[in-house]
């Protein structure tokens, strides 16, 4: 039986062929996409890490990517005791560019698993570790940029990660009063970031991307 992920990931996989395979026009370069997160919720101390996407000219095949972000939060209890966890997320993701005049759209998703590590924070400055917990994420993100210098560009992106149910403690053997076993550590990641184009080969036929069209080409030039 299938489980969402799964199915997620078929239907992820077969949108992105189907673009592949209907419009051999795609990926007619060769770029590096980097992004920086901006905000996330529920975070302390901010948010750190990097995404990156390598965009090739083999139309058959759907571009490549990679996040990985680390990241503070802190469940207050009462009596004195907060959970303090630690957490690192890794995915890789499958992205594909589309045709906005003026504009670089990039659309993509991809899965990984949410590394997290909790401990029992008192007033007294005891420290102990609770629980480790690696629960499966699902990732979908939008980037929208402005071409400049004819083959790069500026971008603002948006993800969205699901990371629900994440054992913060065990409930059987370890309690705080006032906070609860698991948490959602998903929602929604603001990012900034650069596209640059590096060229590729040419083909007949419309070219989607390329460095003589949408998204690396400046406006009017």
């Amino acid at each position: 039986m299938l489980t969402s992920t799964n199915k997620f990931l078929y239907l992820l996989m077969g949108f992105f062929l189907a673009q592949c395979f209907g419009n051999q026009s795609y990926g007619q370069y060769y770029g590096l996409s980097v992004d920086f997160p901006y905000t996330y919720p529920g975070t302390r101390d901010g948010i750190r890490g990097i995404s990156l996407g390598f965009t090739h000219p083999i139309s058959a095949l759907p571009n490549v990517g990679l996040t990985v972000l680390n990241f503070n939060r802190r469940e207050h209890g009462s009596e004195g005791f907060d959970l303090d966890t630690k957490a690192q997320l890794n995915s890789l993701n499958l992205f594909t560019h589309l045709p906005i005049s003026n504009f670089a759209l990039t659309l993509g998703g991809g899965l990984g698993n949410l590394h997290t590590s909790t401990k029992i924070v008192g007033t007294t400055g005891r420290l102990e570790t609770v629980r480790v917990d690696t629960p499966s994420i699902i990732e979908v993100f939008g980037r929208l940029g402005y071409p400049f210098l004819y083959s790069a560009d500026a971008h603002i992106g948006l993800h969205f990660i699901t990371a629900s149910g994440v054992k913060l403690i065990d409930g059987s053997k370890t309690t705080v009063s006032g906070v609860k076993d698991t948490a959602d550590l998903g929602g929604f990641l603001f990012t900034v970031g650069f596209q640059v184009a590096f060229g590729g080969a040419k083909r007949k036929g419309p070219q989607l991307p390329s460095l003589d069209s949408s998204p690396f080409k400046s406006p009017g030039g």
